[in-house]
């Protein structure tokens, strides 16, 4: 796995501070202040691995404390982390793998519908011949959701409405069709560009492509741009607050 397979939001049980092995660690003779600390060390190893999309050792984690000799022996002594101070593999598996073929599946459905809504090159090829000049001038777009197509500007099967989606992953097809039923302009800004809507939707977009779509259809009447984003966010905030797999 690398970072291009890592979550923006980790699949975290609530009740992660009961777990025995955290128990374990509590009951191991350490202080309050080296168990508080090696305990964020371990959470911070935790998210820095799903963040990635593979196991981090808690020297590669971006931790707010310091690692040291006590905090890996204490960890790995709990069996929290491996002898690499690494999550262990089992564990980890159990954690990120069911949540890495969700997101496959959904990335699936979302080819699936954008094959349909954006038709590849050799259904183009289907045309009489009296089209088949000007449509032999364009490239095939790319179908994987998790890598940016990138056609010339003029490729038609990247346009939606009149608007230039180039550099939109696949992802956005159905929730953009949703978006410009209620605005003339595609969701501003990128999404790496904390604040701008597409940011905001991006997460929602990404993990749920086509519920996103519904949510956008749903939001009130008359909101404008911001609004709709901050209630798409909100409804994919509450889903994955009510179906988040937990890590056990």
């Amino acid at each position: 796995m690398s970072r291009e397979e890592g979550f923006l939001i980790a699949d975290i049980d609530v009740g992660i501070l009961s777990d025995l092995k955290l128990r374990r660690l509590r009951g191991g003779g350490l202080s309050d202040a080296e168990v508080n600390a090696s305990t964020i060390l371990y959470l911070a190893t935790v998210l820095s691995s799903w963040a990635e999309g593979s196991r981090l050792s808690v020297h590669e984690a971006d931790s707010p404390v310091r690692v040291n000799a006590k905090r890996i022996a204490a960890l790995t002594s709990a069996e929290l982390i491996d002898a690499d101070g690494r999550v262990p593999t089992h564990v980890w598996e159990s954690w990120f793998r069911p949540a890495w073929e969700r997101r496959e599946r959904k990335r699936a459905g979302g080819r699936a519908t954008n094959e349909r809504r954006w038709p590849s090159e050799s259904q183009s090829d289907s045309v009489s011949d009296s089209h088949s000049d000007s449509v032999s001038d364009f490239p095939s777009v790319p179908s994987d959701p998790s890598v940016p197509s990138d056609p010339s500007p003029g490729d038609p099967s990247k346009k939606m409405n009149g608007h230039d989606v180039t550099n939109w992953a696949l992802e956005w097809s159905a929730f953009l069709d949703a978006w410009l039923e209620r605005f003339k302009l595609p969701p501003s800004g990128g999404e790496d560009e904390r604040g701008t809507q597409r940011a905001m939707l991006w997460p929602a977009v990404r993990n749920f492509p086509e519920r996103s779509a519904g949510w956008c259809r749903a939001a009130p009447k008359g909101a404008n741009p911001f609004d709709v984003a901050g209630f798409v966010r909100g409804c994919y905030q509450r889903e994955i607050g009510a179906n988040g797999a937990g890590q056990r």
